[in-house]
């Protein structure tokens, strides 16, 4: 059991690390290095929260190009409560590596400074609030990366982030791969995202009054859309964003069940669309 205690860092090749009924804890990182470093097929970090509503922070205020937190090579790192993951150094809040996955509860996940709050390598995996108990925000993008010749050629990622009230994501979900990548996110109870999406097989869910989503996505992003209980897509026009090619939106697959969507300048088209939607034209 811990209280309130500062751990000068978590290193796990292939081992096991696990605290339990922890409080407020911080772990900083010792020098040019993670906060937490899980790496290995074997290894694995796991804190677990007293009331599965603490905030566990990470600080790598001394790490040059290390994310504050690291899984690689199949490791698994998991927090059931909130985490704080804002002292970066200007580097990743976090990194998956290859084959290894990161779960967390919620928190608060990248700094004002860094371009990249979440990176995804060779088949990794991260799944955010998966139970629907906490605040997320996230500052910064999301990016899928190869960083071995060839890997993730038949890769899918199905977990998803889910934002809840007062949750907001201020960044973009971009595939930077060779291939595909399936992500979904969720946002409700007056959820926002700031940002758009590149290249990805992208379910978006927005519900409830006051979720926005204030953006678009380029052409090579396939997106299925659920809008509902007074949820609106602030659509930004595509010179706004990634996207210069065309000043249409394109949209795979629409269902509304009583939410908005406010136009912009640019035209939309939807392959497959149900349900009902009041789209608004100013």
């Amino acid at each position: 059991s811990v209280e309130t205690v500062a751990v000068q860092g978590i290193v796990a090749e292939a081992a096991k690390v696990e605290i339990r009924d922890a409080g407020k804890v911080t772990i900083k990182a010792n020098g040019d290095a993670s906060a937490i470093h899980a790496s290995g097929a074997d290894a694995v970090v796991k804190i677990t929260t007293a009331s599965g509503d603490e905030t566990v922070r990470l600080e790598a205020t001394g790490a040059t190009d290390k994310a504050v937190l690291h899984a690689d090579n199949g490791a698994k790192v998991e927090i059931d409560g909130k985490v704080k993951i804002v002292e970066t150094n200007g580097n990743e809040a976090i990194k998956v590596g290859k084959g290894a996955e990161v779960v967390i509860g919620g928190g608060e996940i990248g700094s004002e400074n860094a371009d990249v709050a979440i990176c995804i390598e060779d088949n990794g995996k991260i799944a955010i609030n998966q139970n629907r108990l906490h605040k997320v925000v996230t500052n910064g993008d999301i990016v899928f990366v190869e960083a071995q010749p060839n890997a993730g050629a038949d890769s899918v990622v199905r977990k998803a982030i889910y934002a809840t009230k007062d949750s907001v994501h201020n960044g973009y979900i971009v595939n930077n791969t060779d291939t595909k990548k399936d992500f979904a996110v969720e946002f409700s109870k007056g959820a926002q995202w700031n940002g758009g999406a590149q290249g990805m097989n992208l379910d978006v869910l927005l519900s409830g009054d006051g979720t926005a989503w204030i953006g678009n996505y380029d052409e090579t992003t396939v997106l299925d859309l659920q809008i509902e209980d007074g949820a609106t897509w602030k659509v930004q026009d595509k010179i706004a964003t990634f996207a210069m090619t065309a000043n249409t939106t394109n949209v795979a697959t629409m269902k509304g069940e009583g939410g908005f969507v406010e136009m912009g300048a640019d035209a939309m088209n939807i392959e497959k669309y149900s349900g009902s939607t009041t789209f608004i034209y100013k």
